[in-house]
């Protein structure tokens, strides 16, 4: 009876041993598949930084290329680009100052010093001194122009309305114009081509002079206007008063 029981309790307890270790292996085993179930994931995911790290070629840290710079690039970077650099501060300058600075620029060459007038692109001015053409050009050179040229018969009605203004009658006046240099070509002295001609009848024809108290020989190289309302060449010793012309 003895060692029937004895025989019992060893049974059992090889039994539990038993048991016991096939527990512990199994734990092993399924402790060894989640290491390798791991590095798998880890495996997996490692990949796809590396992608996105190549992609966006800056950094080690996709999550810091990807959420972080792109959002400050997307984010900050492109809305100071956008709405204050570009748009907001720059392109306001641009069109408020810069615009405004040349607008008031042009205001500015619009218009014409004290008591002279404008016509087109340049001021005039009548001066009422009767003085030799030589000299007449010298005034108008010392107020920052020259003596008057005229490029078509508007504007050669609107220099004699201003004759008229002054003198209140169409009185002769010296233009910018002269053949001194050589007989039958014509110069304005503010370099403008000289490319309209109002001629009174039979002139220019050079007529011959007393000499005069200057070196063209007792000849007419001299360009006068009103001359029976039309063009005449004129002795340039003669006093006329002149018209004065300027940007």
């Amino acid at each position: 009876m003895v060692t029937w029981i004895s025989s019992l309790l060893l049974c059992s307890t090889v039994f539990a041993l038993s048991v016991a270790d096939v527990s512990l292996e199994n734990q092993m085993v399924l402790s060894s598949l989640e290491n390798q179930s791991d590095v798998l994931f880890e495996q997996n995911i490692e990949p796809t930084f590396s992608d996105q790290t190549n992609d966006q070629g800056s950094g080690a840290d996709g999550h810091s290329l990807v959420g972080v710079g792109l959002g400050e690039i997307e984010g900050e970077t492109m809305g100071e680009i956008e709405g204050e650099t570009i748009e907001g501060e720059t392109v306001g300058e641009i069109e408020g100052e810069t615009v405004g600075e040349a607008v008031g620029e042009a205001e500015t060459r619009q218009q014409c010093p004290p008591g002279w007038r404008r016509y087109g692109d340049r001021c005039y001015l009548f001066v009422q001194i009767a003085s030799p053409w030589a000299e007449a050009e010298r005034h108008c050179v010392t107020l920052g122009g020259n003596m008057a040229s005229v490029h078509s018969l508007a504007q050669y009605h609107f220099l004699q309305q201003l004759i008229r203004d002054h003198a209140h009658s169409n009185q002769r006046t010296w233009l910018g114009a002269n053949d001194a240099i050589q007989e039958g070509i014509w110069l304005w002295s503010d370099g403008s081509r000289f490319n309209y001609r109002l001629w009174s009848s039979g002139n220019p024809d050079n007529h011959p002079r007393p000499l005069g108290q200057d070196n063209t020989n007792g000849r007419e190289h001299c360009l006068e206007m009103n001359y029976q309302l039309s063009w005449n060449d004129a002795p340039c010793w003669f006093r006329f008063p002149f018209l004065c012309s300027r940007r």
